[in-house]
């Protein structure tokens, strides 16, 4: 009976936080709430005069999402002529108020494509505490060309 206790007891957290998990632009929000925004075909695309900063949340299989990331990218949609998509995957731990991120911000070519463009973001490596985990992408204002936007993204 006791070895059936301490098999209960010494649960470990995964080292990977998750398998691959997808989710769609509907999920990213804009950073400020002011910002008009719409849906279409479950994309989330920026109504504003000016670039905007909208974030999307990473939902994980375990409660804190501390393991590693070994990839991650985002399906992007630039309508802009002027102006690209950049993105980045952010971790912000509770535990010590740290963030960190991937290193890197990908751009998506300016105007390149209203059906979707991919942009790699990379991995990042695991945190400490209880964690989450989003994207962060800015978004070009919208123009005569019309609306940019997030399409889906990844982490594995």
């Amino acid at each position: 009976m006791f070895s059936i206790a301490l098999a209960l007891f010494s649960f470990t957290h995964p080292a990977h936080a998750s398998a691959f998990t997808m989710s769609p632009g509907s999920a990213c929000q804009p950073a400020t709430s002011s910002t008009s925004t719409s849906l279409y075909y479950s994309k989330r695309y920026v109504s504003s005069t000016s670039a905007t900063t909208m974030d999307c949340p990473v939902a994980f299989d375990t409660y804190d999402g501390y393991g590693p990331v070994s990839a991650s990218a985002m399906y992007v949609v630039d309508n802009s002529g002027t102006a690209a998509v950049s993105c980045s995957l952010v971790r912000f731990s509770s535990y010590s108020s740290t963030m960190w991120w991937t290193g890197s911000s990908p751009t998506s070519v300016a105007g390149h494509d209203s059906g979707g463009e991919l942009l790699t973001i990379g991995a990042l490596g695991a945190g400490v505490g209880m964690n989450y985990l989003y994207f962060s992408c800015s978004i070009p204002a919208t123009t005569t060309s019309g609306s940019s936007g997030v399409g889906s993204y990844y982490v594995d």
